[in-house]
């Protein structure tokens, strides 16, 4: 019986295969968006393994990690594709939920700009927050050339606001002080 490789070759000359069978090369945009996707999903691993098993919050970040799964797949299929599933709107709206729970929790946004830190976990929600902009970012620009489903815009951009606020949230919990930024 042959066994089955992790490698295909079919990749050594800088394509891969997108979701439908359409090869394109490895730095086409749609494989740069549902990458940084990927970036910031396995940063979320990171983060989930900082924080205790009993976090308030750790379900959310698994659920968090599941959608973005879900997106990446639709990022990831071929133009006119029949195999495009639909990313649910229920997505945003329950992050928008967590983002007023968090809210309640921390207060108002500040009116200055804040440092990325405090503790550990408030640090490493800002390297998702950023990545989830960067992906934000790509994912724009994908979508001025093939067009994105609507419900996968908004979520990315609410995402980016939730890590914002769990940023807050973990430094209030730690007792630590945010830090504002001021210009020199």
């Amino acid at each position: 019986m042959a066994r089955s490789r992790i490698y295909t070759r079919k990749g050594d000359q800088g394509t891969c295969q997108l979701i439908g069978g359409l090869r394109v090369r490895k730095d086409e945009n749609r494989v740069d968006c549902y990458g940084t996707f990927d970036e910031a999903c396995s940063f979320i691993g990171l983060l989930r393994v900082r924080m205790d098993k009993e976090h308030p919050m750790q379900n959310h970040m698994a659920q968090i990690q599941r959608n973005l799964m879900e997106l990446m797949a639709v990022v990831a299929n071929a133009p006119n594709s029949t195999s495009e599933k639909a990313f649910s709107e229920q997505h945003t709206k329950e992050v928008e939920s967590w983002i007023d729970e968090t809210e309640k929790l921390v207060g108002e946004k500040p009116n200055f700009f804040l440092l990325p830190g405090g503790c550990e976990t408030a640090a490493l929600s800002h390297v998702i927050r950023t990545v989830i902009r960067r992906a934000e970012r790509t994912l724009s620009r994908l979508n001025q050339s093939s067009p994105v489903q609507p419900s996968v815009l908004s979520y990315t951009n609410r995402l980016s606001d939730f890590f914002f606020l769990f940023s807050r949230f973990e430094n209030s919990r730690n007792q630590i002080a945010e830090e504002p930024w001021t210009a020199s």
